[in-house]
């Protein structure tokens, strides 16, 4: 990495860990229970995993190299600054990397996600296995419709199994960092009725034109066609959009914290990912230039004013 880099990345941990200290205020996080803390390091686990990835990936040249010196400037300055304040400021010395466990667990994480991250980018410059699983999804989707139709019924299990293992463990979270409900009763069904009625819809609407035309919303067993029609007019992924509501749904029903705030949106982006690295490079590859002018036309999951008024004309 250049000099530019070097002090770009110190400045930035720097700023990252007075924002920490600043909101971990009066007792640096000591305030929180140990259950509390736990549940904490895990989660901060997953949009740290997804901007080391990020980073590694844009590398040009030795993500080998780069993966060690994020990993350097995720630990090494945190507990410089950790040990300067409640080593020295507070009086702890090093011990207070037994009394703020929680700290000493994001001097090792780094090393544990980005070296072998950086490993497996290096190892596989050009995407080997996305490229495989893209193809093997393509092979799958336009061969023998018994295969397609034995995996189907599969795929929708397994995908309605995520949908309810995330919300499922976003209460069990609230529960355990004994958050408040985030809505009162009546509250809670005055307004989640509107989002469980926009799921149903979406969900009916977009498996009913998919059966029209004799396919699934599946990706293995896809329609012999685009969609346009019905939903896909105004979304390119109005079914998935109706899952979304149906998570803010159950959110809002249980006054769930997590699952409004943190669960959901994450299982968001999660799809947002797939469909971006899996499932639209196989689409453009089976439908072509017709699913390029439709994916350029239409948004990923929730149109706008401006769409929603242009296709009812």
């Amino acid at each position: 990495m250049d000099r530019k880099l070097h002090i770009k990345f110190l400045v930035t941990v720097t700023a990252v860990w007075f924002a920490f200290w600043l909101g971990g205020l009066p007792d640096y996080y000591r305030q929180y229970s140990f259950m509390f803390m736990l549940v904490m390091d895990v989660l901060l686990l997953l949009p740290i995993g997804a901007v080391i990835y990020l980073l590694i990936k844009k590398e040009k040249g030795n993500k080998i190299h780069l993966a060690l010196w994020l990993s350097f400037y995720f630990t090494v300055p945190f507990f410089i600054y950790d040990y300067l304040y409640c080593g020295i400021y507070l009086n702890h010395g090093l011990e207070f990397m037994v009394s703020y466990w929680y700290l000493t667990f994001y001097y090792v994480a780094p090393w544990v996600l980005c070296v072998p991250m950086g490993i497996w980018l290096q190892r596989d410059p050009d995407n080997g296995i996305k490229k495989k699983w893209i193809e093997t999804i393509y092979k799958v989707a336009t061969g023998s419709r018994k295969v397609r139709n034995f995996f189907t019924p599969v795929g929708a299990l397994f995908y309605g199994l995520l949908v309810f293992l995330f919300v499922y463990v976003a209460l069990k979270v609230d529960t355990l960092l004994g958050l408040p409900a985030f809505f009162d009763k009546p509250d809670n069904i005055l307004f989640s009725l509107p989002l469980f009625g926009l799921a149903t819809l979406l969900i009916g609407w977009s498996v009913s034109n998919f059966l029209k035309v004799k396919g699934t919303p599946v990706p293995i067993n896809p329609p012999p066609k685009l969609v346009t029609t019905g939903p896909y007019a105004y979304s390119r992924n109005p079914m998935l959009t109706g899952v979304f509501a149906l998570m803010f749904g159950f959110g809002v029903s249980f006054g769930s914290i997590c699952t409004i705030f943190i669960f959901t949106p994450l299982f968001i982006y999660i799809n947002y990912w797939e469909l971006k690295a899996i499932e639209e490079p196989e689409l453009e590859k089976r439908l072509g230039r017709e699913y390029v002018e439709y994916r350029r036309s239409t948004p990923m999951f929730f149109p706008g004013p401006g769409i929603l008024l242009k296709r009812r004309q």
